[in-house]
């Protein structure tokens, strides 16, 4: 649609196509379809059917791949596609933005309550805060001049949730004791006892998750419902505060599971060998310590995310 309307298949060819009226339907109907296409990418509502299933076939360092470094990519190819779009295809490209992000944060908190796999947890959980990220983005296209400062929040966030993600997803493959990698919540009852260090660094990246101060986790969260509520987006952010709050509750069931539950058969006693891999405890151990010095001092890499557009 998009070449049959500009005889282009370059982005920059959008800018002289928005003068082109006649073809403005073809060029909206194209612009929807690559929307549709980065939603099903980004796993978001109503294209998110396949992550689950996907991440629980994978090991954990493939998925803890998909879930950051492959989702901060298509954030931005999506965003500087938005740029171009906005202009001209402000009010449905607006509309299905903001619906998708309101319809993720309610999935994928709700599916991830009813985990016990802990990689479909964190799979679940992946769809809402992709919903969270869109928020800053369905935020930026209410006007039909883009505002690009949603930039500012999108990258905050997207650093923030990279890694404490990818220190999750290594977590569990170092605590994994078989090449199932196939861990459930049962299997961190009572591991505190057992792996202090291990349970520690692995609720730091749940606690920030969650949002939780002084996380960086929170402080990310907080600058994109801001930014939304600035944009007048009053209703989103109701939405996203009362779904945060449908992810305390999973966050914090695995950590009482690993501090405050008694041990069973299934729990991990001896420690994998592969958890003493001194180049993966140093990893994990770095990004738990960035996602503290994010938290506590936000201020710095704030100013310079939200200057960034």
């Amino acid at each position: 649609f998009f070449y049959g309307a500009t005889h282009s298949l370059s982005l920059s060819a959008l800018s002289g196509a928005a003068l082109d009226h006649t073809q403005l339907q073809y060029l909206i109907l194209g612009g929807m379809l690559l929307c549709i296409g980065f939603l099903f990418k980004l796993a978001l509502f109503p294209f998110y059917f396949w992550l689950p299933d996907v991440y629980q076939g994978s090991s954990s360092l493939v998925a803890g791949w998909m879930a950051t470094i492959v989702k901060v990519a298509v954030f931005g190819a999506f965003f500087g596609l938005l740029t171009r779009l906005v202009p001209w295809m402000m009010p449905p490209l607006h509309l299905l933005l903001l619906l998708s992000a309101g319809a993720s944060l309610i999935v994928g908190n709700l599916l991830a309550v009813q985990q016990k796999k802990l990689k479909r947890l964190f799979a679940c959980s992946s769809i809402s805060h992709a919903g969270y990220i869109l928020l800053a983005l369905a935020a930026g296209t209410a006007n039909p001049d883009w505002d690009a400062a949603s930039a500012g929040p999108m990258l905050y966030y997207l650093l923030v949730y990279t890694l404490m993600t990818l220190g999750a997803f290594l977590l569990l493959s170092l605590l994994s004791p078989d090449e199932a990698d196939d861990l459930d919540i049962a299997h961190l009852h009572g591991l505190y006892r057992f792996h202090p260090r291990l349970a520690i660094t692995l609720s730091v990246f749940l606690l920030s998750l969650a949002g939780l101060p002084p996380m960086a986790g929170f402080f990310a969260k907080y600058s994109l419902l801001v930014y939304a509520f600035g944009r007048g987006e009053t209703g989103l952010v109701t939405l996203g505060i009362l779904t945060t709050l449908i992810g305390f509750y999973y966050y914090l069931k695995v950590i009482v599971a690993m501090f405050f539950k008694e041990p069973t058969p299934l729990t991990i006693r001896p420690v994998p060998a592969k958890a003493h891999n001194s180049l993966a405890i140093f990893i994990v151990t770095f990004l738990a310590i960035a996602i503290l010095v994010l938290g506590i001092f936000p201020q710095t890499y704030l100013k310079w995310a939200l200057l960034s557009h």
